[in-house]
């Protein structure tokens, strides 16, 4: 199963189900579905996330056909970097639910715009050289939709 369409028509024959039993269940329009199967489009994220749910599978599967593995720390790390692990400060609570108000097309862009960001600097600082973090220049992130826009 390399595809998402393959993957949704897996689940749904295992489930034994028809296309209009998942339309049905699902509220997605069966036309949508059968081209979902047969790869002639892509589900939009709100589509996965239903699907998701009703096949009790998760949307990485749905999309990559495996699970994502979370990061393990290992002991290599040093104490003080793993003790810094474990706190949270306000900006970056801020941050995670200003996050959690995107749409998750959003919240994929952002996170891959992170991912590189990290792959940029992770060879130049090591823990205990990260730079502190300043505030936002707009505390109160009023200019928060024009910066996300962008993302």
């Amino acid at each position: 199963m390399n595809t998402i369409g393959e993957r949704i028509k897996h689940l749904r024959k295992r489930k034994d189900i028809t296309q209009k039993e998942l339309s049905d269940a699902t509220k997605i329009n069966r036309g949508n579905l059968s081209n979902y199967e047969k790869n002639k489009v892509l589900p939009a994220a709100n589509t996965i996330i239903s699907l998701s749910n009703y096949f009790e599978v998760s949307c990485d599967w749905l999309l990559k056909g495996y699970e994502h593995e979370p990061v393990r720390y290992t002991d290599t790390l040093d104490q003080s970097y793993s003790n810094r692990l474990k706190v949270i400060s306000s900006n970056e609570t801020n941050l995670i639910l200003n996050f959690r108000k995107l749409p998750l097309t959003k919240q994929m862009r952002f996170i891959g715009r992170v991912e590189e960001a990290a792959e940029l600097y992770a060879t130049d600082l090591k823990p205990e050289a990260q730079p502190e973090l300043k505030p936002p220049l707009n505390p109160d992130c009023t200019d928060r939709k024009e910066n996300i826009e962008n993302v």
